[in-house]
């Protein structure tokens, strides 16, 4: 995993400089990874259990928002202006004029 603190900022740091296809492929293994944290857990370590949960969960929603611009249900604003830029910086002509937020 990328992340082992399940902390997103931390993936979105990992993508600087790469292209779309390969955001998209970093992000879905990502959330695989996650998921088998949160189905292969052991009973000592509840913490990592929900964070693969809730990680995978957000790295879907992102995967959502790079391919189809829907904006995620649980976000901050913050955040929201770093996924904006970053799809930016991938995939200029395919974004929709103007997203809500």
């Amino acid at each position: 995993m990328i992340s082992d603190r399940c902390d997103f900022n931390d993936f979105v740091l990992e993508t600087e400089g790469r292209d779309y296809q390969e955001i998209i492929y970093m992000a879905e293994r990502e959330a695989t990874d996650a998921e088998r944290r949160f189905y292969h857990h052991s009973k000592t370590d509840p913490e990592k259990v929900l964070c693969g949960q809730d990680y995978a969960l957000c790295l879907k929603e992102f995967i959502t928002f790079m391919r189809y611009g829907i904006r995620p249900k649980h976000i901050s604003a913050d955040t929201m202006m770093l996924l904006d830029r970053l799809r930016d910086d991938v995939q200029p002509m395919m974004r929709p004029l103007r997203i809500q937020h």
